[in-house]
């Protein structure tokens, strides 16, 4: 488990401004007690944000930790249908296109997603 820090959100981004006012990461560990790791590990998380902001950003990871409940198994043929599924996707989607980005990546998921739904291997089922 690792420690929490004894500083706030709005502590923290305090701080923070003080650098961009332009003290020095060492002077402003020095001031406040911590190390430089801890500085720079706030400023990748905090860095640009304002108070309201690294509240919503903490009110998100706390719903993201709470618990979720794993989907049990299904029956063998269930789990047959998942298998093909995910092999299916992997040998038509994802071991032929190289992602430029999320928003490609997206754009190719869902065309192929429409493409499985409707297109005639569901028909075939059917």
């Amino acid at each position: 488990m690792t420690k929490r820090s004894s500083f706030m959100e709005d502590q923290i981004i305090d701080i923070l401004k003080e650098h961009q006012a332009g003290l020095g990461a060492k002077e402003l560990c020095r001031k406040h007690g911590v190390s430089d790791a801890t500085f720079y590990k706030w400023r990748a998380k905090f860095g640009g944000m304002e108070v309201s902001d690294a509240k919503k950003l903490k009110a998100l990871e706390a719903e993201n930790d709470a618990p979720c409940r794993a989907i049990g198994r299904g029956e063998p043929m269930q789990n047959g249908f998942d298998e093909s599924f995910d092999g299916r996707m992997r040998d038509e989607l994802l071991n032929e296109h190289l992602f430029d980005s999320w928003r490609h990546a997206r754009n190719l998921v869902a065309t192929w997603r429409d493409d499985f739904n409707h297109g005639t291997i569901l028909n075939f089922v059917r």
